[in-house]
Order: C-alpha cells, then sequence, then structure tokens
C-alpha cells in the first residue's frame, strides 16, 4: 500500500491545467482585493470602530504581529495581496506570490469573517496548494522567456489531484447538506424557488419566476443531483485508471455542464460573491494536459479558415 501511494504521489505530467488555475485563482483574488479598494470599504470592513469601522474586530495574529489592525497597516496588506495576485497571474515567483497572496487575504478574512463566504476558503486552499506547486512552468513569464508558452515537461501531479478531489468534496457534501424538506419532494421541491426570491441576495427584480414555478422545481432536482451525485466524477476519474474501458463512459460533461449552468444562473440573478468564478476555476483540472490540448485541436478546427482535412480529425 505505501509503495502504490509514493508511486501516486511520485507520477509527473505537464501542468498546463494547474497553469490555467493559477492564473484564475490570481485574478478571482485580485478582483475580490480591488473591489475593496475601489469601493473605498477596507477601513470600514476591517478597521476599529474607533478607526471608522463598523464592528469590533476579530483577531487577526498576521498583523498583530505588525502592531496592529491600524488603516495604514490594512491598506498595505491589501495592496501586498494585489501585488502578489499580479505576479502570479504572470508566473512570477508564482510559489511566494502564492503564499504571500494566501497570507494577505487570511489576515484581513480573520478581522471580520462575516465579509466573506464559503468561497474564502476556496480560495485559500487554492493559494496553499499553489504555493507547493510548478503551476508556473508554463503560461508564464518565465516559460516564454525560455521559448515557450506552454511547456511539456513533466512535474508532479498531485497538486492538481489535490485540487480536482477538493472541489469535488465541497460539492459532494453540499448536496448531502441539503436535507431541508424544501429540496425534496414532501416539501415541494421549491429550494430554488425560495432562494430566487431572497431580497438580500437578489440584484434583478425574479418576481416572475412565480409564473414558472415548475421550472424551479426542475432546478432544484438538478442541483440535488448534481451536488450529491459529484462524488461519481473522483471515483469514475481514479476507476478508469484501473478499468480503462471506463473511458467510454465519461460523466465529466454531464456534471460539469451542470456546474456551469447552476453557477450561471445564480451569477446572473443573485449577488453571492466570488463563489461561481472560484468554483468554475477549478474546473480545468478535472483534465489532463492530452485532453485540453485535443479539445483545444478541435476547437481551432472548427474555426474559421480551418481545413476539411483539421475539423475531420
Amino acid at each position: 500500500m505505501w509503495a502504490a501511494w509514493v508511486d501516486r504521489v511520485d507520477r509527473r505530467e505537464p501542468v498546463v491545467a494547474l497553469a490555467v488555475f493559477r492564473i484564475l485563482v490570481g485574478l478571482v483574488l485580485a478582483k475580490v482585493l480591488l473591489a475593496i479598494w475601489w469601493w473605498g470599504v477596507d477601513d470600514a470592513l476591517y478597521a476599529t470602530p474607533a478607526q471608522g469601522g463598523l464592528t469590533n474586530l476579530g483577531a487577526s495574529w498576521r498583523l498583530d504581529w505588525l502592531g496592529g489592525p491600524t488603516p495604514a497597516l490594512i491598506d498595505a496588506t491589501l495592496w501586498v495581496g494585489i501585488g502578489a495576485c499580479g505576479l502570479l497571474v504572470l508566473g512570477l515567483v508564482p510559489r511566494v506570490a502564492a503564499l504571500v497572496a494566501g497570507q494577505a487575504f487570511l489576515a484581513l478574512n480573520a478581522l471580520h469573517t462575516d465579509a466573506g463566504g464559503g468561497h474564502d476558503k476556496l480560495i485559500a486552499v487554492a493559494l496553499w496548494i499553489l504555493a507547493l506547486s510548478p503551476a508556473g512552468a508554463s503560461l508564464s513569464l518565465p516559460s516564454a522567456w525560455r521559448g515557450r508558452w506552454f511547456d511539456p515537461t513533466p512535474r508532479a501531479s498531485w497538486p492538481r489531484a489535490v485540487l480536482w478531489l477538493q472541489i469535488s468534496v465541497v460539492y459532494t457534501f453540499a448536496g448531502i447538506a441539503k436535507a431541508a424538506p424544501e429540496w425534496w419532494p414532501w416539501g415541494g421541491l421549491d429550494a430554488v424557488y425560495r432562494s430566487l426570491l431572497q431580497p438580500h441576495w437578489n440584484e434583478v427584480d425574479t418576481t416572475w419566476v412565480a409564473h414558472v414555478f415548475p421550472l424551479t422545481q426542475l432546478a432544484t432536482v438538478l442541483t440535488l443531483a448534481f451536488e450529491g451525485g459529484f462524488f461519481v466524477v473522483p471515483v469514475w476519474m481514479l476507476a478508469r485508471e484501473r478499468w480503462p474501458r471506463l473511458s467510454r463512459y465519461d460523466p465529466r460533461p454531464v456534471f460539469l455542464g451542470l456546474g456551469l449552468l447552476m453557477h450561471a444562473t445564480l451569477e446572473w440573478f443573485m449577488d453571492l460573491g466570488p463563489f461561481a468564478v472560484i468554483s468554475v476555476a477549478y474546473y480545468p483540472l478535472f483534465f489532463s494536459d492530452g485532453e485540453l490540448r485535443r479539445a483545444a485541436d478541435r476547437l481551432r478546427s472548427y474555426l474559421p479558415g480551418s481545413s476539411a482535412s483539421e475539423r475531420a480529425a
């Protein structure tokens, strides 16, 4: 068993999917931090009431080491995090950048945990793994300087596996947690209907959903099936290594397609923070470098100017 574990951890592959994930995570967190600066709510969220904050703060040992959460230190932490995100996107010292961005983000979040949500944990987990991964080896300025954006050199594959397993666990346990009656036939299957009518989340008028109630019931069923059944994807990904014939029955298009539909719908109707975009950022990790390249080649074959032989391939 130990030998099998060592063999799995030691597996290597090109890190294109991991590099795409690195860029997406950097962009998502940069948007979050820049929004705090743009709207000028950094002091309101993180400073003490005496310094213009809205509420008493939680403890942040990272900032306490630097003298406490003064407005100047809060602004400095915010901009250090933004700068680290920029380095992460460009692939410059990506491990250090991921570590610094994560520590700045956690330092601010610890001051006001109610200002965040589950998406913060997804971002934090992503940054921890990126700090330990070779995600900067491809799609980065250093790789471009070496003469190739897409570096095919095989590197550690375990960070990608840990990350796709992470989002799989999130979805599966979200499905298990949906035990309230409104998610089930005996409760009317009205969970999505109720969610769309929550005034503190809504971005648009959704009162019209009362006229399409059966569609919201269908959305409730699909959401429950998607989240509760998502464990099928990681099980399939592991099982196909032992039984290659399972590759014919790929569940990823179905589940990831449902995920895109669910997140796009919620993003359109509600303001749930960056949960949708950081969740979808994990999706490329479900595919190997070879699978991504074949998908890109097929997509290019359908673009204007491609030959008939390319489309046939």
